[in-house]
């Protein structure tokens, strides 16, 4: 219950200590950043959906458009494109943000602690790059899961649960993108941080599902969801650290 609390005052808290950084620029940055990976995958989702569609029409010669069978294939592939959409936009979108996430968590140390790092290009070359391979191991690990409780979810004892049990391991797996930033900056292996958010899985899941949440409120969401959750997660894991 503590890490819950914990989060949730984080998240509230948020504001006020980007305020305080001076950090209110970098809604703007995760705004526009993510607008435009939407538009991109969102048009080549488009485009490859309308080409399977096409595909489905030709080989069934299906003339009507309103045919049951045909509307219910389409739907279906609308569904499946919609998650791989999902899959594919906030792993870009974690991948192309993780050097000013990096920047923003280190900020934040900085300005509350009053640790300031020295680093050097080739350190923060290796900062970016341990993010994005941390994006895309959690993103294949998410696949992974996401295989074994779709098979799971063909059982109909077990298939009403799947998709709760699907949204809180991509909510487990987004949070530790965002932890990640600041267990690098304090020296942490790969190895440690696994047993670190481990530890704090409720505050990571929880935290991560909020990203959710807040990313896609209509036009406000994809401006502060980003910049909030990643100075959520820097003073969150600093207090943790300190513990």
């Amino acid at each position: 219950m503590k890490q819950k609390v914990s989060i949730l005052n984080e998240i509230i808290n948020a504001p006020s200590v980007i305020r305080q950084c001076k950090l209110r620029w970098g809604y703007f940055i995760g705004g526009l950043i993510g607008i435009v990976i939407f538009a991109i995958v969102y048009f080549l989702a488009s485009f490859i959906g309308e080409k399977i569609f096409l595909g489905i029409k030709s080989y069934f010669n299906i003339e009507n458009e309103t045919g049951i069978i045909y509307l219910g294939i389409i739907g279906i592939i609308r569904i499946l494109l919609i998650l791989v959409y999902y899959f594919f936009f906030r792993t870009i979108l974690l991948i192309v943000l993780s050097p000013f996430f990096s920047y923003f968590s280190e900020k934040v140390e900085k300005t509350l602690d009053g640790i300031e790092y020295s680093f050097s290009f080739r350190d923060n070359l290796r900062f970016i790059k341990r993010g994005i391979i941390i994006a895309l191991k959690n993103f294949f690990k998410e696949i992974l899961f996401t295989i074994v409780l779709a098979i799971v979810g063909l059982f109909p004892l077990f298939s009403i649960f799947v998709p709760a049990l699907l949204f809180l391991v991509q909510s487990y797996f987004i949070g530790y993108s965002f932890i990640d930033y600041t267990l690098e900056r304090n020296g942490f292996n790969e190895k440690e941080s696994n047993r670190f958010v481990r530890n704090n899985i409720f505050s990571t899941t929880l935290g991560g599902a909020i990203f959710t949440f807040i990313y896609f409120i209509p036009i406000v969401g994809i401006f502060i969801a980003p910049l909030i959750m990643v100075v959520s997660f820097t003073t969150l894991t600093l207090k943790s650290i300190e513990k």
